[in-house]
């Protein structure tokens, strides 16, 4: 949480153009709830990966955003 009360996201995307346009309107709509959106590597109060597994180098991209 921020020095306003604001809860932190940070958003993650694996993917095609479609999934980046879908994480932007998830964005917007958590900001629009009270968020602040964070980069991925700040700690935050919620985490989101929006990720497809159209190819191995996809699956292992979404694997690895999950470990960090």
């Amino acid at each position: 949480m921020n020095k306003h009360g604001k809860k932190k996201v940070a958003l993650f995307t694996v993917g095609c153009k479609l999934n980046q346009y879908e994480t932007q309107a998830m964005g917007e709509m958590l900001e629009g709830g009270g968020f602040e959106r964070v980069d991925f590597k700040t700690p935050a109060d919620l985490y989101v990966i929006n990720t497809c597994t159209v190819t191995s180098q996809s699956d292992y991209s979404s694997r690895q955003a999950v470990f960090r």
